[in-house]
């Protein structure tokens, strides 16, 4: 009896350790997104041209997101000051795109910011935020990270992209599962 059960609790590790992987590879792969990585170049090459302090900024944190994507990819948890600090370079390289048509406040108690949250999950938040709406001068995204009691929340006011985009919630799926497998 003894010797079965120790067999099921490997099967079922090595499950979770495959399972984990693949959830792994499936988040990078999504965070070196070629259309990310496509429209980063086209707005450092307009920068170039215009504001080479800018240009230089932006490269800065552009390297800053690609960086910590590979270094935290691994992890199973980062803290959430790792997060943040992430998102900040983010939402940097997304207002310079966006052309300040993003305004973002960050709220978090410092308290919280030990915590532990899954690598990437507070960037999966962001992109579907930009995905799904609309960001103009005139009606900027507005998208706000706070916390509220223990939980974290991503919140943006609602301006749905005109087109409708072929949605099939794979990054919300990816961080429920690495969710549920912490």
């Amino acid at each position: 009896v003894w010797f079965k059960r120790n067999q099921q609790s490997l099967v079922k590790a090595e499950k979770l350790e495959r399972e984990n992987s693949q959830i792994r590879f499936e988040t990078l792969k999504s965070q070196l997104n070629p259309h990310f990585l496509f429209n980063s170049l086209n707005v450092l090459s307009s920068l170039i041209k215009k504001d080479s302090d800018k240009a230089q900024n932006f490269v800065d944190e552009f390297s800053s997101v690609y960086r910590y994507t590979l270094d935290v990819i691994e992890k199973p948890v980062v803290e959430l000051r790792e997060e943040i600090d992430f998102a900040k370079s983010f939402l940097f390289l997304q207002k310079i795109r966006f052309d300040n048509a993003v305004d973002m406040e960050i709220n978090v108690d410092a308290a919280k910011l030990t915590y532990l949250v899954p690598p990437l999950a507070v960037q999966t938040l962001l992109e579907n935020a930009f995905k799904h709406n609309k960001a103009t001068t005139d009606n900027p995204l507005k998208i706000k990270i706070c916390n509220e009691n223990d939980l974290l929340l991503v919140v943006n006011n609602l301006q749905p992209k005109i087109k409708v985009i072929d949605s099939k919630g794979v990054g919300l799926n990816n961080l429920r599962k690495r969710h549920q497998l912490l």
